[in-house]
């Protein structure tokens, strides 16, 4: 299958190892990430080095998911997880990344600074082999919409990879991004916004985490997510661009899209979606057999 304007029409893997560390969003440990170059046809796979479930290995893919709040999680067969792995997925998207072994020594990929960027930055460091084998676009046959109360998701037929999303926020107007999403074009306007929450939920969501033992917001700070009061932001500096919490919602549903198992075509509409509804988008796309056979 050809690839669209603005996407590499070869696989590619990373040319040396690539490596980064930080805290947990929810678990609020450090991890080390290292990630090694893959042959052709590899995919992304993530492994546990050390550690509950030491050697545990699976593929990125959405039929490992399980539901967890606020993040992408996956769960090997002997039980090990891994979790908030949107940003990293979303990483391999923007430097077009088909092949690499994540190695972990702990449940979740860091948090950074709540963005794509750094991790993108790290990868970068390790360089981009392309290889000689082509990708696996996954193109779009049929129109698919989903709803779930005021949320909702639709794919449809499209020349290329499109998004045009809506988020509404209290106390804040609604804000929409619409456009062509090239890998470059995410570098440039997406990867750069950062993780969010609302002071009224984020103080009860971690309250009910230490009741009931589940690791929830332990590694928040105003040095990783942007923290909303009201109108307010609470952060030094403020927001990066007036859509900034927009944009991030952009950058969690193409890394949960890069868990279909190759860059789409097609276009998304989405009106406030989260991780779990935009997994749920890549069921209906399989189970609706809506992606053009493959040459």
């Amino acid at each position: 299958m050809t690839a669209p304007h603005g996407f590499r029409e070869s696989q590619a893997t990373l040319k040396m190892t690539a490596q980064f560390s930080g805290v947990g969003l929810h678990t609020g440990r450090t991890t080390n990430v290292t990630i090694h170059p893959a042959p052709a046809d590899t995919g992304i796979r993530f492994r546990r080095s050390k550690g509950r479930g030491q050697g545990a290995e699976l593929t990125a893919d959405w039929r490992h998911c399980i539901d967890f709040p606020r993040c992408t999680m996956m769960k090997a067969s002997d039980g090990a997880k891994f979790q908030t792995i949107e940003h990293l997925m979303a990483s391999f998207f923007a430097l077009e990344i088909d092949n690499a072994i994540v190695e972990m020594d702990a449940q979740e990929v860091p948090i950074m600074d709540g963005s794509a960027r750094p991790i993108v930055e790290a990868l970068e460091g390790g360089g981009i082999q392309e290889q000689d084998r082509p990708r696996h676009f996954r193109k779009i046959s049929k129109s698919i919409t989903l709803t779930d109360d005021r949320i909702s998701l639709t794919i449809e037929p499209h020349p290329t990879f499109a998004i045009d999303y809506s988020l509404e926020l209290p106390y804040w107007n609604t804000q929409r991004w619409s456009g062509e999403m090239p890998p470059a074009r995410f570098r440039e306007e997406i990867c750069f916004a950062r993780t969010y929450g609302i002071l009224s939920v984020i103080w009860p969501a971690l309250i009910l985490g230490k009741l009931r033992l589940i690791p929830l917001v332990r590694g928040a700070s105003l040095s990783n997510a942007l923290l909303m009061y009201k109108d307010r932001v609470l952060n030094d500096g403020g927001l990066k661009s007036p859509d900034e919490f927009l944009r991030h919602r952009i950058l969690d549903l193409v890394g949960d899209l890069a868990l279909g198992g190759g860059p789409i075509i097609g276009k998304v509409t989405a009106f406030c979606s989260n991780h779990k509804h935009n997994r749920a988008l890549l069921r209906a796309v399989e189970e609706r057999d809506a992606l053009v056979p493959a040459a």
